[in-house]
């Protein structure tokens, strides 16, 4: 496993643990709930990481570069095919009958 991220703040860490997930990059986020340590620990050895294998590290340092530089715009809203509910683009899957999103697997 390779370190690709770390951030004082938790919301932009999950924001993209989340983009990486829907680039089916698999990542670890480290630290999640360890910022109550801050003061007893150097404050940035408890900030939370985002960790991604060997492998995928250089794919995630690029989608992370490219969210952080310009942001990420939603994707379209979309209609689901089982229920046909409206959907905001920004959701993997149906709010009412949890049918992913055309094209989420």
């Amino acid at each position: 496993m390779e370190r690709v991220y770390t951030a004082q703040d938790i919301m932009i860490v999950g924001h993209l643990e989340a983009v990486l997930e829907r680039h089916r990059i698999g990542c670890v986020v480290k630290n999640r709930f360890l910022v109550g340590g801050a003061g007893e620990l150097p404050p940035t050895d408890v900030w939370p990481e985002i960790w991604v294998r060997e492998d995928d590290a250089p794919r995630a340092r690029e989608v992370i570069a490219g969210v952080l530089a310009e942001g990420e715009a939603s994707p379209p809203d979309w209609t689901c095919p089982r229920c046909g509910e409206a959907v905001e683009g920004q959701f993997a899957e149906c709010w009412n009958c949890q049918t992913p999103a055309p094209g989420e697997g």
